[in-house]
């Protein structure tokens, strides 16, 4: 689908899947893929950010992941940028 982008303000005490727009986000976007030809094995979330990302940020990503109920999740880090 179509990239989305939520500030944490958006997600700040948003719980449930109905009330946080991330995991409504991640729910549609698992259930795409549940719905495809040849869907996958398993739905599994990507999580890149650099050293100045805040554990706040990735933990509300986390949340709406689980909230999604997709619990298979991968992290990355990308250099931070020097600007």
């Amino acid at each position: 689908g179509e990239p989305e982008a939520y500030s944490e303000s958006d997600l700040r005490g948003k719980t449930t899947k109905e009330s946080n727009p991330l995991a409504k986000f991640v729910d549609k976007e698992k259930k795409l893929m549940e719905g495809l030809k040849n869907p996958p094995e398993k739905i599994r979330i990507y999580i890149r950010a650099d050293s100045r990302a805040s554990w706040e940020r990735t933990f509300k990503a986390i949340e709406a992941a689980n909230l999604a109920g997709v619990s298979d999740i991968v992290f990355g880090s990308i250099p931070a940028k020097n600007n």
